[in-house]
């Protein structure tokens, strides 16, 4: 997402300015309204988009999910982890296309 304001840094005045026009900055700030979305739940979910294996690869050694496809055509899910660009994990290993990080565990009462 491309941002609309930035922190001020000249040491005079705090907060945000934007060099954008007011009508645009309103008609964004309504795009973001009509997600009825809290800017948490905007966090939450950035996080979980899966990403395609051909744009990047997780850091090593981090646990993600990946969808793995068999030669079949048949898609599953699993956890796993990446050295080097070999990807280790449990269950079938076939060819991974995308991953995605875990997300958070449970926060709540157990």
């Amino acid at each position: 997402m491309e941002r609309l304001t930035h922190e001020r840094s000249n040491g005079i005045k705090s907060g945000y300015w934007s060099p954008e026009k007011k009508e645009d900055l309103i008609n964004r700030l309504a795009e973001y309204e009509e997600t009825g979305l809290a800017p948490k739940e905007i966090l939450l979910l950035r996080g979980l988009n899966w990403i395609p294996c051909r744009e990047r690869l997780p850091e090593d050694e981090n646990i993600v999910l990946v969808t793995t496809v068999t030669k079949k055509g048949l898609r599953n899910v699993n956890r796993a982890y990446c050295i080097d660009g070999c990807w280790h994990g449990s269950g079938s290993m076939a060819e991974v296309i995308a991953w995605r990080p875990l997300p958070e565990p449970y926060r709540g009462k157990a």
